[in-house]
């Protein structure tokens, strides 16, 4: 038996929460990035890895910043790299750390809050529209 197992569920998306496609508001004038309103301050992300089976972006957000809640159609894996910050669940509460890895599962709504100026790798496998594309 392998460390990892294989999560197959898929939960039912509620239609009333957005995917990521949805919050997209402007595609930057430097390729390969999106912006996103979070607020008081812009969430952007630069896309890192772009294939159809995997999507790597770096998101920066200034302290204040809330990323809209939005949910995702694959599974997301969130690496805090610097700052601050919370993702908050239907569940609750989950306090990010430097160098943890957090885990979405398709369909969960989510919304991410900026504590301190943050830097975040987002992973999602397989890619999510609304990711950037890397051109």
């Amino acid at each position: 038996m392998g460390l990892f197992r294989r999560n197959t569920s898929k939960r039912k998306r509620d239609s009333r929460i957005p995917l990521l496609r949805d919050l997209t508001s402007r595609l930057s004038p430097k390729p390969g990035t999106v912006v996103y309103d979070c607020g008081s301050s812009d969430g952007v992300a630069v896309g890192l890895k772009d294939t159809k089976e995997i999507a790597i972006a770096d998101l920066t957000m200034k302290a204040g910043g809330v990323f809209p809640k939005h949910c995702h159609d694959s599974i997301e894996f969130v690496i805090l790299y610097s700052g601050e910050a919370v993702i908050e669940t239907e569940c609750g509460e989950i306090f990010l750390e430097v160098g943890k890895v957090t885990e979405m599962k398709p369909g969960a709504e989510h919304n991410l809050v900026a504590i301190t100026d943050i830097g975040i790798i987002a992973i999602v496998v397989p890619k999510d529209e609304g990711f950037p594309d890397v051109t």
